[in-house]
């Protein structure tokens, strides 16, 4: 299981991130037995874009 992911603490739900080669972030979260992968994000990229994409 991957690490909880920073920046997006206190949301609805609890996101993970597995780190893929240096720049690439999985950001995934679990739900029962059901794994839902959110997005594959480009860590050169700002964060608070992260959450922007994830709640609009």
């Amino acid at each position: 299981m991957g690490s909880l992911e920073p920046a997006l603490f206190g949301m609805k739900y609890e996101y993970r991130f597995l780190l893929v080669k240096p720049y690439f972030k999985i950001i995934y979260r679990i739900e029962n037995e059901t794994i839902f992968i959110i997005t594959v994000w480009d860590t050169r990229r700002a964060p608070e874009r992260l959450m922007r994409y994830l709640t609009s």
